[in-house]
Order: structure tokens, then sequence, then C-alpha cells
């Protein structure tokens, strides 16, 4: 499909040319959206969570219940930010086809204003997509951080497996089925491989302090010093929490 898109800024008209069609969404998970930081309001989605659901120095449960909170607020205030340039764009289009006046020129000024706000969102969510860590934010870089995204999404990307009688397959159910079935039988043994006598050969490298300074608990300092190295977009984890919100809001919020 072809898309005739309004002039922003400038004396041309864009030409969009989709060649995606129609594909159908897989499941999604929770993931937390560094652009949600632009919106003043998440601070305060985030702390009232965390106070509410980690009661007694609950991590997992505060984690959890910062979750599902952000996952309503996006739905119900923050919004898609797409469907909203589409919706900008489409009042700019239609102020465009008017007269000039004062009041039109105002109006569109402020269109301008709130489409370049969305449009350093969707810079942040390509870029949170593309795993880029050396490109700075701010000098326009969205459509660099979109492919270098989809070729992450390709590469990993499994279409399909080769099952053992030399045939594949592409059914999501069986594939997923084939990954458990190899790792449980990768990981799984029904015999000691070395023996006993073997072992006892073997002098212990870990002293009993190595071993004690191991097994202890690691303190608060630590744990926010281990946090504040890690990169800000890095794999977020079973509760879809990036380490930018530790870093930006602040460790343990």
């Amino acid at each position: 499909m072809v898309f005739h898109l309004p002039a922003i800024q400038s004396d041309h008209c864009p030409i969009l040319v989709d060649t995606k069609g129609d594909v159908k969404p897989g499941k999604k998970f929770f993931k937390f959206e560094a652009m949600w930081l632009r919106d003043s309001n998440c601070r305060e989605v985030v702390k009232r969570a965390w106070d509410e659901h980690s009661i007694g120095g609950d991590v997992g449960r505060g984690l959890s219940g910062v979750r599902k909170s952000l996952s309503r607020w996006n739905k119900t205030e923050f919004g898609n930010i797409f469907n909203h340039m589409r919706r900008i764009q489409s009042e700019i289009d239609s102020l465009q086809q008017l007269d000039h006046s004062p009041h039109t020129a105002g109006m569109l000024q402020s269109l301008y204003l709130q489409l370049q706000e969305l449009q350093h969102k969707e810079e942040l969510f390509w870029m949170q997509r593309s795993r880029e860590s050396w490109l700075r934010l701010g000098d326009k870089n969205t459509h660099y951080f979109h492919l270098n995204a989809v070729q992450h999404r390709k590469r990993s990307s499994i279409d399909g497996l080769k099952r053992a009688d030399g045939s594949w397959t592409y059914e999501k159910n069986e594939i997923r089925n084939m990954f458990v079935e190899h790792f449980s039988n990768f990981f799984h043994t029904s015999s000691q491989t070395v023996a006993p006598e073997i072992l006892a050969l073997l002098q212990p490298i870990v002293t009993t302090q190595d071993n004690e300074d191991l097994s202890r608990l690691p303190s608060k300092d630590e744990i926010e010093s281990a946090i504040m190295q890690m990169g800000p977009f890095k794999a977020p984890g079973s509760y879809g929490i990036c380490f930018v919100l530790s870093k930006v809001l602040g460790f343990g919020w």
C-alpha cells in the first residue's frame, strides 16, 4: 500500500510504501519502555506501585506490582505513540489545506512541538530494540536504530527446525516442544560420569574463607554498584524491567 504523508516543516510531502502486509503478532511479554521516562507521570506510577507492593522488602512482589501498574498506565494514559503520530500528522495535513491565518499558524506550531516530542520517544523506542549503546540519542538516528532492530529481530527469529527424520517443521508449538525436549535431554544424565575414586584425588582449590565469601549475601552497596555498571537497555530479566529505570529513578526507588 502507498500512503501520501503530510509535509512536516518541509515543502515536500513524503510517500510511504508498506510492504509488510498482514502479520499475525505473537504473544507479547512485558518490557519496560525507556520512552516512558520522558513522561513526568512515569516516576510517580513506579514509586506508588513499588511502595504498595514491596512490603517487607519483597523485591519480586514489588517488581511484579510495578510491571502491572506500568502496563495499565501505558494502556490508559501513555498510549501508542505511533497512533498519536498518525493522528497529529493527519491534523497537520488538514490544517495545511486551509488558508493561512495567525490562528492556523499557532495550531500548526503546537502540533509541530507535539510531533517533535513523539519523535524523541520513537527514537528511544527503536534505540532500545537496536541494542546499540555507542550512538548518541538526539541526533535523529531513528532510521539507523530501526534498521538495527529489524536486523536483530531477523537474526533472532527461528522460523523452522529440522526433525530427527530430516523433515522440517514450521509450526510454533512443535518448535517450542523440540527446544524443550532438546535441552531437557542435553542437561540430563542417568549416571555419574566421573568415578568417586577420581574425585577423591582432586585437591580443593576454593578455601574455606573463599567459600564463605562466595556464599554470603551481597550488601546493598555491592548490588547498587553492580546495577550501575550494567548497560541501561540490557536484558531485563523475567520481570521485563530494564536497568535504566534504576539509574534514572535511583536505586531502590
